[in-house]
């Protein structure tokens, strides 16, 4: 799993609104997008999951439903993506084209416009490189002699001839083309919102008492292009070592017994425990493991089929 966790969040109860303080919610390298889960605990120690419905600016998302209790400058985390999945690859995509775009507007101003340009390397940080028009006056009007990014006078770089920039510019755009063409088809074929949207969530068939913890999602799973989801808040069943809470159908299970799952999160008045986790069968059940009481449990977890 990828989360993210940078900065801090503030909201007002009854309010869909979350306010972040050096978040990067925007920023397409982090991975935030709709339809994912939202982390905040609570005053009373519970950990509370909502669904993101937008991504308004790096500093405010909106939540499906409103905050249950006011939180000021609270830790949080955002479940982004599943490693080595269609929507990691996607981002991925997305993030480099993008930079690649931005590297050829950085061509454009360094030798067409005037004055420094300020470029963002990966990392993050500034490199100023002067534009040509402003190297122009500094040499008289006219460039002369080998040209060595080094200055070094024993061995000086050869001199790059504008052919040799036109032929690696033009390979630069072909392969910037393509790459956009490659990623318009998979928008089209997988990615698109509404075909995420529109898959169905399937109601999961709780076993051994457990019951959907009132007010929140019901437990619930569905899977998209080869991922399941299971999500869901669930309280007061069974609470003994390798319990079964559910099965999961045919078609919805791994491969191997005791797929990892992530660490179920709950209310510490019911005995959940830093080593309570849920464990995915093969044969689809979901076993409890390491809970001391039946308090309230949050499931969020997917995992490739």
């Amino acid at each position: 799993m990828a989360w993210y966790r940078s900065g801090t969040v503030t909201s007002e109860a009854a309010q869909n609104i979350v306010t972040g303080t050096g978040t990067q919610w925007a920023n397409n390298v982090m991975g935030v997008a709709p339809g994912m889960a939202l982390f905040i605990p609570d005053s009373a120690g519970n950990t509370l999951i909502y669904e993101i419905l937008a991504v308004d600016s790096n500093t405010q998302i909106r939540i499906n439903g409103n905050i249950k209790e006011s939180v000021a400058d609270s830790s949080y985390a955002i479940m982004t993506t599943v490693s080595n999945s269609y929507s990691a690859l996607a981002r991925e995509t997305s993030a480099q084209l993008a930079m690649y775009q931005q590297l050829l507007k950085n061509w454009q101003q360094i030798t067409t416009g005037t004055g420094d340009v300020n470029i963002i390397a990966p990392d993050g940080s500034v490199v100023i490189i002067p534009s040509l028009n402003s190297l122009m006056p500094k040499s008289g009007g006219a460039f002369t002699g080998q040209v060595s990014m080094f200055h070094d006078a024993t061995d000086p770089l050869e001199p790059v001839t504008f052919q040799q920039f036109k032929q690696t510019g033009g390979e630069l755009a072909t392969q910037i083309t393509q790459l956009a063409s490659r990623t318009t088809t998979l928008e089209a074929d997988a990615f698109t919102a509404s075909r995420i949207a529109n898959t169905p969530w399937i109601p999961l068939t709780l076993l051994n008492g457990w019951l959907p913890l009132q007010g929140y999602h019901n437990a619930i799973y569905r899977k998209i292009n080869g991922v399941v989801y299971v999500e869901g808040v669930i309280t007061a069943g069974a609470w003994g070592d390798t319990s079964v809470i559910a099965n999961l159908p045919a078609g919805y299970r791994p491969s191997e017994d005791q797929v990892s799952v992530a660490p179920i999160s709950g209310s510490t008045l019911g005995g959940i425990t830093a080593q309570s986790r849920i464990a995915l069968w093969a044969d689809g059940a979901l076993r409890i493991y390491g809970i001391t009481g039946n308090g309230d449990i949050g499931i969020k977890s997917s995992w490739v089929i």
